[in-house]
């Protein structure tokens, strides 16, 4: 009869292993996985590498932040302008390439890490130094808002002096762009300083940044409204900006440590 007793033991224990739900499951549960919508076309913050892959210094923080809150992550690639309506509608999980504006916060929710500003690219043989160079002049740019308030701003100051006003030419990528700057087709670009001094460093023959214009923008994770991986993920992001990997990052990068945000 105990040797029958034992034998039932030993069988039950099997089958709760087999099955999934003994203690080693209990110990190390699947982890769950984010899709984080990508442009794949914003060198150094997200762009497709020699092998297909997403890198950027966004991946490299999305890596360290998510593996620490316990998530595994994989990209969907789509346009820039279908980034905010895809994560409202549940499409996608989250974005690592949004500034946190005003605006967005109504159809969103942030967890910030990196500020920078805006850059004007030009030719190397550009005369341009300023706004005021660029009166009745062509300039691009994948205009989100608040690019358009900054362009609109310096049209403003253009017609105010009775000189001619900027004109706005929108892209769907920043490669689009480029080439047309390339090209003669715009006078000067507008975008982030990381996009213009990646571009710059890369092809410094074509290339150069103007000068940089507006207030820091901050760059953010952004999550559907009410999320519940908000939490979680800010926990794990104040922990990581208290480490010296944002310093490594922005080193390996182009950055400086000053652009990550502190905790």
């Amino acid at each position: 009869m105990a040797k029958t007793r034992f034998y039932i033991v030993v069988l039950s224990m099997v089958g709760l292993a087999l099955s999934g739900w003994g203690p080693a499951q209990a110990q190390s549960p699947a982890k769950k996985t984010l899709v984080i919508g990508t442009l794949s076309d914003a060198p150094p913050y997200e762009f497709s590498g020699p092998d297909s892959q997403i890198t950027g210094i966004n991946r490299d923080v999305a890596a360290r932040v998510l593996g620490m809150a316990g998530y595994d992550f994989e990209y969907q690639k789509m346009a820039f302008a279908g980034l905010l309506p895809a994560l409202g509608s549940g499409r996608i999980d989250m974005v690592t390439v949004l500034y946190n504006t005003p605006e967005r916060r109504e159809q969103a929710d942030f967890v910030d890490f990196l500020s920078t500003r805006f850059a004007v690219l030009v030719s190397t043989s550009s005369t341009v130094t300023s706004w005021s160079d660029l009166c009745g002049k062509v300039v691009g740019g994948l205009l989100s808002n608040p690019l358009k308030l900054a362009l609109d701003s310096a049209a403003k100051e253009c017609t105010d002096k009775g000189q001619g006003a900027i004109t706005m030419r929108n892209y769907a990528s920043i490669s689009q762009e480029l080439l047309d700057l390339e090209n003669g087709r715009v006078e000067a670009l507008i975008e982030d300083e990381g996009n213009f001094n990646y571009a710059a460093a890369q092809k410094p023959d074509k290339f150069k940044v103007a000068f940089r214009t507006g207030k820091p923008n901050m760059f953010a994770f952004s999550f559907k409204k009410g999320s519940p991986h908000v939490a979680p993920i800010a926990e794990a992001m104040k922990k990581f900006l208290a480490t010296d990997e944002p310093a490594k990052l922005a080193a390996k990068y182009g950055f400086t440590a000053g652009n990550f945000v502190r905790p």
